[in-house]
């Protein structure tokens, strides 16, 4: 997850949004209803690209494939977050 290697687990997904710029954050606490960035807890903080979109009813995330690595999309309302996720190999399948 951006340049840190995350093993297998269990691990808790939020965002910290701001209007320029998300973070996605990479917690070990698990079972958290309402997420707060511990930095002892958090394995990775990645910085988002942010751009704008029609509006989305949904949230959807989405991978895509790009060369060798994993592109991450979060898109909600008029917002649509990306992060790379960089992979040493990735399988078509």
């Amino acid at each position: 997850m951006g340049a840190k290697d995350v093993s297998a687990g269990s691990y808790t997904i939020f965002t910290l949004p701001s209007l320029d710029k998300w973070t996605l954050v990479n917690s070990k606490e698990t079972g958290v209803r309402h997420p707060v960035s511990y930095e002892g807890d958090d394995l990775a903080h990645v910085d988002m690209r942010v751009s704008q979109l029609r509006r989305w009813r949904t949230l959807i995330i989405a991978f895509d494939q790009v060369g060798g690595s994993c592109q991450m999309h979060l898109s909600w309302k008029n917002t649509r977050a990306s992060a790379g996720c960089p992979s040493e190999k990735i399988e078509n399948r």
